[in-house]
């Protein structure tokens, strides 16, 4: 008989009659079942989170040899601060204080005045506080020559006290005249005391908060 036949042959009500071959066969199908049912309900499963607890641990020990290597450095880290601190504190030292502003306010369009620019707008806005700084915007209007706007700037950088002009949204564009017309805001900085600095933090800790809700 051939090994179709012999199959067909089987009892399947009575697996203890099965000759040898086939009990052997059916036991490797049932266990191969077993082991295949077991490996797609638990063991999958139980390798997915493994892999997962692996990855996790790879991840941890990157962390920590990124920590360690930042603690490891940590002396460097605050000397690198301090210096920049340091540095920062003397640029804000060169800055004018509030007391000063409004003489050297002054003494900014009287400088434009004495070089010839004709100053058609020079108008002082409310001022900014920002982390160690205050800033004051300035809406101006002015008109001269290439060359006098040049004196006008080589003035101004002679001053004793540090005066900071950066310029926002201008045009420089020339008249009808020849000259040239400058026009838009310009911004000039102070220092700001210790207060001054707690209510400027109060302030944008104060939007921040506005801006999470």
């Amino acid at each position: 008989m051939s090994f179709i036949e012999d199959l067909r042959s089987l009892d399947y009500e009575d697996p203890g009659g099965w000759p040898t071959a086939f009990k052997m066969i059916a036991a490797v199908l049932v266990a191969a079942l077993i082991i295949g049912a077991g490996y797609w309900f638990k063991i999958k499963d139980d390798i997915a989170t493994y892999q997962g607890h692996v990855n996790a641990e790879q991840g941890l020990r990157t962390q920590f040899q990124d920590k360690h290597r930042k603690a490891a450095q940590l002396e460097e880290y605050r000397e690198q601060f301090a210096a920049i601190q340091e540095k920062l504190d003397e640029l804000l030292k060169q800055l004018p204080t509030k007391t000063q502003i409004p003489r050297l306010l002054q003494t900014v369009s009287q400088t434009a005045i004495e070089t010839g620019i004709d100053v058609v707008r020079f108008e002082p806005q409310a001022e900014v506080l920002r982390d160690v700084f205050a800033e004051r915007p300035i809406a101006l209007k002015m008109a001269g020559t290439y060359h006098q706007f040049g004196q006008f700037v080589s003035e101004i950088a002679d001053e004793r006290r540090v005066i900071i002009l950066t310029m926002h949204d201008l045009a420089l564009e020339p008249d009808e005249f020849g000259n040239l017309v400058l026009s838009g805001t310009a911004k000039t900085y102070r220092s700001i005391d210790e207060n001054e600095q707690f209510a400027a933090q109060e302030a944008a800790n104060a939007q921040n908060a506005r801006g999470t809700r």
